[in-house]
């Protein structure tokens, strides 16, 4: 017996709505459990991915937010010592900004 392809499962459909009406959120939520078959999962397996997923996002939210400032002060310090041969720090003592180094 054949089934037919234009009986779906879901009463979601994406295709249906324009783009710039489904938020980003709502496109990676729909992304996620596209690309995860949580249908063939025990309730054991889908806790145990999901919980992997919401601690490997966490630790590159943390990174992003513990790192990334020190990383950009580094960033601009390498670009203004290739461009100019001068010293950032140099330029923020005179600058009296000492405090933000």
């Amino acid at each position: 017996m054949a089934v037919s392809s234009s009986h779906r499962t879901s009463s979601f459909k994406p295709e249906e709505y324009p783009r710039h009406t489904l938020s980003l959120f709502d496109r990676l939520c729909w992304a996620y459990y596209i690309h995860f078959p949580f249908y063939l999962m025990t309730s054991g397996e889908a806790f145990f991915i999901h919980s992997f997923m919401l601690l490997f996002f966490s630790l590159i939210i943390y990174g992003t937010c513990a790192y990334l400032p020190s990383y950009i002060f580094y960033f601009i310090s390498r670009s203004y010592y290739y461009l100019t041969g001068n010293d950032f720090k140099v330029l923020f003592k005179s600058l009296n900004l000492s405090d933000l180094l």
